[in-house]
């Protein structure tokens, strides 16, 4: 397959995948924070209304960064060339951000389990980090219910041990 029929693939199954996935999430998100505010007794109408606006304002700060890094990666700097909104909608999710906490090392987790899907599914293939995903989130998942103290540990255990056997990971070609 070419680079531009690989293009054409990978945006397809983010479209296909991510989409519903974020907006199943929001609603989900949005539908809680909702539920939520009915817990902690009789909310104002302030709280009844700023609070679902500042968790929409998060949700469309995730979509406007979603939007920008797909235009950014698939057009370079021509991607980010969009209507104004999608601009506004990233400066209200980074203003609704305090709220739910932001600080430099807020990702390093998920960069560090994505790293090791990559790694143990296979460098250059497209499958292996999909089949690796699984493998990882089922032994954390499995982990969590029987030790939750080493549910961290198990998926580098698990990593370890298929490298051992295959050194490029599972359907690596690089």
């Amino acid at each position: 397959m070419d680079e531009r029929h690989l293009k054409y693939l990978y945006t397809a199954l983010a479209v296909l995948f991510g989409l519903p996935s974020l907006v199943m999430g929001g609603a989900a998100a949005t539908m809680l924070l909702l539920m939520g505010l009915g817990q902690f007794g009789h909310g104002t109408l302030a709280s009844v209304t700023v609070m679902p606006l500042w968790g929409l304002a998060g949700i469309a700060g995730c979509l406007a960064w979603l939007w920008l890094s797909a235009g950014f990666l698939l057009q370079g700097r021509a991607g980010l060339h969009v209507h104004r909104l999608w601009w506004w909608m990233l400066l209200a999710g980074g203003l609704a951000a305090p709220l739910r906490g932001a600080d430099p090392s807020m990702g390093a987790e998920a960069i560090v389990i994505a790293f090791v899907v990559v790694v143990l599914g296979g460098i250059g293939s497209f499958s292996g980090p999909l089949v690796g995903g699984l493998i990882i989130g089922v032994t954390q998942s499995m982990m969590s219910a029987i030790w939750p103290e080493g549910a961290r540990l198990a998926i580098f255990i698990v990593m370890a041990g298929i490298l051992l056997v295959m050194p490029k990971g599972l359907f690596g070609r690089a």
